[in-house]
């Protein structure tokens, strides 16, 4: 989900940057979005996962580096989540927050 996150954020940088630069051609085709219908249900299927091709790798190796980066930063790369103190996690999230990584 983070790495979802990440990437909506990134897209949505490279969309403001070119919408300061084509302001009058800016036009959303929503017909990319889906059906909001045939989203409601949820699909099952323990087989196998889908991969997307086209720089998944690159785009994911970047976004465990910056993740990675980030525990390396606070010193939380060896402890637990749920083993910190509401203030060590508060601080891990705003480490996470500063480096542009956000939770929903």
């Amino acid at each position: 989900m983070v790495e979802k996150n990440y990437k909506a954020v990134q897209a949505l940088k490279l969309s403001q940057e070119g919408d300061s630069l084509n302001e009058t051609n800016a036009k959303v085709d929503f017909s990319d979005f889906g059906d909001f219908d045939d989203d409601q249900g949820m699909e099952v299927d323990d087989d196998e996962m889908d991969v997307e091709d086209g720089g998944a790798d690159e785009v994911q190796n970047e976004f465990k580096e910056k993740v990675l980066g980030v525990l390396k930063e606070g010193d939380f790369e060896e402890k637990r989540s749920s083993k910190l103190t509401l203030e060590k996690f508060l601080d891990l999230l705003s480490l996470f927050n500063k480096a542009g990584l956000h939770f929903s």
